[in-house]
């Protein structure tokens, strides 16, 4: 069994390169009294790393194992886990490190295409039931249980609802050690959510993108996001153009996600 350990603590959950101030140019100008000497400095963006810690917690590095070589349901054994230590306030630091977020994306980007999907005998007994026909209980159970394909479908989108905890966390720790606000374009995870939900060939997938980026309904973003979710919510997809709009809608009055 995992022991959800707090082993490891950050250092810097966040490294922010300072603004280095660089002399570009350097005049000198001489007055008849005295010597006068002009400065021109060129300051440099910030730059936002992901941290990674200096050493990582077996728990993670197991999790994190599982989730790049697992079966779907060991994958989603693992992601269960890893929201319940996201949960916890002892110990959550550890699941913020970059390896794990790593793990995520790779169940995120997983070709599925080859595993096996529902029968034809499951999908006849699911049939039935949305025509609400009357089957025995053992067909009920039988349209119910997912096949690989599905549960791997399922994991990826709730790895991207991971993923955005993650960097909400990320961000909260951020702005208390440092006190800065990063803008989206400066996270890298949230790029790749954008990207997800702008490109997934799955729509469903899609959708879930923007049930994510809900999940980050922070002042600093609400802009960004609002134009995101403006411009997905024009599409013909009737689906995308559902979750769009319930995304746009979460940033007045709250998460339309959560069940």
């Amino acid at each position: 069994m995992i022991q959800m350990q707090d082993v490891t603590v950050f250092d810097m959950p966040v490294e922010v390169q300072a603004h280095e101030q660089r002399i570009a140019e350097i005049d000198r100008k001489v007055n008849p009294s005295s010597y006068t000497y002009t400065y021109k400095y060129e300051p440099k963006k910030p730059t936002i790393v992901q941290p990674r810690t200096t050493s990582i917690s077996p728990a993670v590095t197991y999790l994190a194992e599982k989730l790049k070589r697992g079966t779907p349901k060991e994958q989603k054994t693992a992601l269960v886990y890893i929201l319940q230590g996201l949960n916890k306030k002892k110990g959550a630091s550890q699941f913020l490190d970059a390896s794990l977020t790593d793990a995520l994306f790779f169940v995120i980007d997983q070709d599925t295409s080859n595993m096996s999907g529902p029968t034809r005998q499951q999908l006849r007994y699911r049939k039935q039931l949305n025509e609400n026909k009357r089957i025995s209980k053992e067909k009920v159970d039988i349209a119910a249980t997912l096949s690989d394909r599905e549960i791997a479908e399922r994991n990826k989108a709730y790895s991207l609802y991971l993923v955005a905890r993650i960097q909400d966390l990320l961000c909260d720790e951020m702005q208390k050690r440092t006190g800065l606000q990063p803008k989206v374009t400066d996270l890298p995870i949230v790029q790749r959510l954008i990207k997800e939900s702008q490109t997934n060939k799955n729509e469903n997938i899609r959708g879930a993108a923007f049930g994510a980026l809900a999940l980050l309904n922070r002042p600093e973003f609400e802009q960004d996001l609002a134009v995101i979710f403006c411009k997905a919510s024009n599409t013909d997809n009737k689906v995308i153009k559902d979750y769009a709009e319930r995304a746009l809608k979460s940033l007045s009055e709250g998460d339309p996600f959560e069940e």
